[in-house]
């Protein structure tokens, strides 16, 4: 039986009443919610992607005791945008991929943490440790002994331009850091030690930095410029890795107690020429 046009407009008035009355009551009630203090991040369970071995510090309880997440509540509708941007500032936190939001109260946060590949000679004595996009790390983070586990570079005067998560800001560190991510973690096995800048090499007609590595004997070998910046007549870098390894081989050039000077960077030099200076790597 067919019901009748004026049941029906009853009907569809009594459920847009209930929804004007829900949207005043909520309207009235939203703040008290929202600020119910078992919303508070510090309330929350925070859960993280797991941190790896050389992450040292306690990424959440940075960023909670820093206070950036001390306004924020699991109720706001622009929460995880603000979670996210709070664990991105953190010097360890490379990207947020997601920030999820549970009914039991739990906040997962799904991260990239940064890894370093190398260790930045300071001026008076220590070190500046970076990732591989050149990105200052925490140096409290790095006892004396972890850092003899980075290929480290040496550029002289360097210092960063800004605080702990943002870039050097030296491009002679960048090339430096270019060089070793052609490394990887093969560096120690090729028997590299340090990545130098050729102070020389600023007054150049290219204006590229140059750079020589040393390996823990005391052999230099000439590298030439960081990887797409080689110039005209110069190896190309994977060619002047591929010379390397061949030398590694010949374990007698890079085992050798007497120092020699190898230059990779010419594509018709292949010789190592014995030195008479002895040049000894200490970390």
């Amino acid at each position: 039986m067919p019901t009748p046009p004026r049941t029906l407009a009853l009907g569809s008035l009594v459920f847009l009443g209930i929804i004007i009355g829900f949207g005043f009551a909520w309207k009235h009630w939203q703040q008290v919610v929202i600020n119910d203090a078992r919303f508070d991040l510090a309330n929350v369970v925070i859960q993280v992607s797991p941190q790896p071995e050389w992450v040292c510090a306690n990424v959440v309880d940075d960023i909670l005791t820093g206070g950036s997440l001390s306004d924020i509540n699991l109720l706001d509708a622009s929460a995880s945008a603000k979670i996210a941007r709070s664990f991105e500032l953190h010097p360890w936190v490379t990207e947020v991929l997601r920030v999820r939001k549970f009914a039991n109260g739990e906040l997962h946060v799904e991260i990239l943490y940064r890894k370093p590949v190398a260790m930045v000679r300071a001026r008076g004595g220590g070190f500046w440790p970076v990732d591989k996009e050149a990105v200052l790390l925490p140096p409290a983070d790095f006892s004396a002994e972890q850092t003899r586990h980075y290929v480290k570079i040496s550029v002289g005067d360097a210092h960063p331009a800004g605080l702990e998560g943002t870039p050097f800001n030296d491009d002679r560190v960048a090339g430096a850091i270019e060089i070793a991510n052609l490394f990887g973690s093969t560096w120690a096995s090729l028997g590299i030690a340090q990545i130098e800048w050729l102070e020389s090499s600023a007054s150049t007609a290219q204006g590229h930095p140059q750079y020589q590595l040393s390996t823990k004997n005391g052999t230099l070998i000439h590298w030439g410029a960081a990887p797409g910046n080689e110039t005209t007549g110069e190896e190309r870098a994977l060619k002047k890795l591929e010379r390397l390894n061949r030398l590694v081989e010949d374990r007698r050039i890079l085992e050798s107690t007497e120092s020699k000077i190898i230059d990779l960077s010419s594509k018709t030099n292949d010789a190592a020429e014995p030195t008479r200076t002895t040049r000894r790597f200490e970390n």
